[in-house]
């Protein structure tokens, strides 16, 4: 399972560093105090000299091993963005980062009046670098001390800019994890997650709880994957990421990988068996956390969507209390719905949470056609949708609408069904419409909703295909 944060707020005062060189030189245009000092003989002129140009030879040599990093390292963003030109590379949103390019830091390189190069990183109008700036730093530096150990240096030049690439790192990294550890800045918090590091959370290990990044003052998402994919699904991957940085909360991705890849009949076996895992793993965090169970969110696809539904049973018998929101997307069909409901306590339902929201997609096929929530969005007629071939690219558009969701909360417009023949009259004037996806509520009336969408789902950067589901 992994748990991601993301907040969002304005920076504190940040540490004020004016200049920072990877040459790693100290007191680069520092200020000189006036000294009196003794007339140099020839003989300490020339060893004096020596040592100045032994050293100047060092820097040279070093700062055109920087430069040949800093220009791979440029050359390599600019062949990413074009490959891949919709996706910011930046954890933070645009709304965060800089809107003004004079204020972005900006990397020089230049020619000394004594013939080195020089490669410097400062700031084009601030004279203070930013808290993302500084990391950014950190990790050029961080670089160089990687490829220094491929330059045809001698052992004692390479240990002496190991060195000083460690002291500088140490330097300003533990200040700034000092600093972050000790903020309650959404900002700062948000600089302590990380994306690519999974924190597991095993019942009964406190341990494993210890050390999350789980905050029990946020309230709690958890993501459940359905029949054959995992946790690294594109899909999954992408809807995770999308709600990390847009939102404030814990986000938790239930992974059943090993027992979702095998045959249908017995994934859907195994499927109860997961959702009593999940029952138990929010009973412990409810327990050791004061987990408020009415700030529960399951989005569930598929049988994922119908795992939400047992463990949320489950969760009900033991608390007697409601899971805040069910999120079902296209919850699945076969051996739930038909051939015939065998179980209601494992099939979706309006009563298996405070606000259950359904988004039908491939209805009478993989997924149910019936009304199983408070509200039932049912796009493009809710079986078949627009510019799919087959019935799996259809039940992958429940998925696609609500990420894109995230990212656009009131992009979807849905009208209840009795609206319906003023919506194909197109008499709209005074016809309430209300959001599918992520702005959907508990204030939304009760009922079943329809929309028409196009054949491309805006702001999708990803497709999940039967191959992610081998």
């Amino acid at each position: 399972m992994k748990i991601s944060k993301v907040h969002r707020e304005d920076n504190p005062e940040q540490p004020v560093v004016e200049r920072v060189s990877v040459t790693f030189a100290e007191d680069i245009g520092g200020t000189t105090t006036r000294r009196n000092t003794k007339r140099l003989s020839p003989m300490d002129s020339m060893q004096l000299s020596a040592e100045s140009a032994a050293q100047d030879s060092d820097e040279e040599d070093y700062s055109a091993s920087v430069n040949a990093i800093f220009q791979r390292r440029a050359s390599t963003r600019r062949s990413k963005r074009r490959r891949d030109s919709r996706r910011t590379s930046s954890p933070f949103t645009p709304d965060v980062l800089p809107s003004n390019d004079s204020e972005r830091r900006a990397s020089s390189v230049f020619t000394t009046s004594s013939g080195d190069t020089a490669i410097t990183v400062e700031d084009a109008a601030i004279p203070a670098v930013s808290q993302d700036q500084i990391f950014e730093n950190i990790k050029l530096h961080k670089e160089v001390l990687q490829n220094v150990k491929m330059q045809p240096w001698e052992m004692r030049k390479k240990m002496k800019l190991v060195m000083q690439a460690k002291a500088y790192i140490k330097k300003h990294e533990g200040a700034l994890q000092e600093r972050l550890a000790s903020s309650g800045s959404t900002k700062d918090r948000l600089a302590r997650s990380n994306f690519d590091k999974a924190d597991e959370l095993i019942e009964g290990n406190h341990e494993l709880l210890k050390k999350s990044r789980y905050d029990e003052t946020l309230p709690t998402t958890f993501l459940i994957h359905g029949w054959t994919h995992s946790y690294n699904t594109p899909w999954m991957v992408e809807m995770r990421e999308v709600m990390a940085n847009q939102s404030l909360w814990n986000i938790v991705v239930v992974d059943w990988a090993h027992l979702s890849r095998t045959m249908y009949t017995e994934a859907r076996v195994l499927s109860n068996l997961v959702g009593k895992k999940l029952c138990r793993i929010c009973l412990y965090l409810n327990k050791m956390k004061d987990l408020e169970i009415s700030d529960l969110h399951f989005v569930g696809h598929s049988m994922g969507a119908q795992i939400s539904a047992m463990a949320s049973d489950l969760i009900k018998k033991n608390l007697h209390q409601k899971v805040g929101r069910i999120t079902a997307l296209d919850p699945a069909a076969p051996l739930y719905e038909w051939p015939h409901k065998k179980n209601t306590d494992e099939v979706i339902d309006p009563d298996d949470a405070i606000f259950v929201d359904v988004i039908h997609t491939n209805g009478n096929y993989l997924g149910m056609i019936s009304p199983c929530g408070h509200v039932d969005y049912y796009p493009n007629g809710g079986s078949h949708q627009p510019g799919c071939g087959f019935w799996l690219c259809s039940h992958m558009r429940a998925v696609e609408y609500w990420t894109a969701s995230i990212k656009k909360p009131f992009l979807f417009k849905a009208y209840a069904f009795s609206s319906w023949d003023r919506y194909v009259s197109e008499k709209l004037d005074g016809v309430p419409y209300y959001p599918m996806g992520i702005a959907a509520d508990s204030k939304i009336p009760n009922g079943i909703y329809f929309l028409e969408t196009v054949d491309e789902v805006p702001y999708i950067h990803t497709k999940t295909t039967i191959n992610d589901s081998l």
